[in-house]
């Protein structure tokens, strides 16, 4: 299996460039067979959605044309969560922050944030059943930000949050949470994970959790400086992407870049 990401430099290619368009014929080509029809196709036609005056959406997760959830604030509609039915939103209000939102289906949605519990804030998790909303019971962390969420299955949810030293998940099978602890030496993030379409799952991408042993992933060429976002998996393939910002030292500027990662 291989262990690195490999690099598409943005500043090797034709401008213009931007973030989510591909520099490298062959993965756009790729991208294009996993994705399906192309946008502006009779089977793949943009509609603008309206959104109530003065409404601010944040984490939105869309499941089809007809069932889209959010959350974020709103002076138009009561409440912290928002959902699009295909003609007109309805809002709930759960009375927390919400931070982060996944989902798998039309029963199975997540919410992740924090509840004020005395002083402090609490790590909260509500789960969306399809009728209703209900708080979830989890190992509910301290934290200083709301635990990330990805919900896989209805029994397959996981709930990460870094710390000071580390990072730390509690993963739902269906019926119990069992907690994860990555090591000190490996660069895991609790805030992004993902199936890592072997059975195991990516916490952010320079860590894998096999089930058993932890994995480390490497950049090539070897790593430069700047900033990584998260890593997504073109679907229906074991190939991953992550776009990033590369400042090869010593310049400051930062360059768009997106690193793949195939599994076969």
């Amino acid at each position: 299996m291989p262990d690195r990401f490999r690099g598409l430099v943005g500043d090797d290619l034709p401008r213009p460039l931007s973030w989510g368009a591909s520099f490298d014929p062959d993965l756009v080509r790729d991208m294009a067979a996993a994705i399906g029809p192309a946008c502006g196709t009779a089977a793949c036609i943009r509609r603008k959605v309206p959104v109530p005056r003065y409404t601010y959406l944040q984490g939105v997760v869309a499941l089809g044309p007809s069932n889209v959830w959010a959350f974020g604030s709103s002076d138009t509609l009561p409440g912290d969560v928002f959902h699009w039915n295909g003609r007109k939103w309805r809002s709930y209000n759960l009375n927390f922050s919400p931070q982060f939102i996944s989902g798998s289906s039309a029963r199975n949605v997540w919410l992740t944030g924090l509840a004020r519990a005395g002083k402090k804030d609490k790590a909260a998790a509500y789960q969306w059943s399809g009728s209703r909303w209900r708080s979830v019971r989890t190992p509910h962390p301290i934290v200083d930000f709301g635990p990330g969420v990805t919900a896989i299955t209805r029994s397959n949810v996981w709930i990460g949050w870094d710390t000071a030293t580390t990072a730390k998940a509690a993963h739902w099978d269906g019926r119990r949470w069992t907690e994860v602890t990555a090591p000190g030496n490996v660069e895991a993030n609790g805030y992004d994970i993902i199936s890592d379409a072997h059975h195991g799952y990516w916490f952010g991408p320079f860590a894998d959790w096999t089930g058993n042993a932890w994995r480390s992933a490497l950049i090539s060429p070897e790593e430069p400086a700047g900033s990584f976002g998260g890593i997504v998996q073109m679907p229906r393939t074991e190939s991953f992407l992550m776009a990033a910002g590369v400042a090869n030292t010593p310049a400051s500027t930062q360059h768009p870049t997106i690193y793949r990662l195939n599994l076969k």
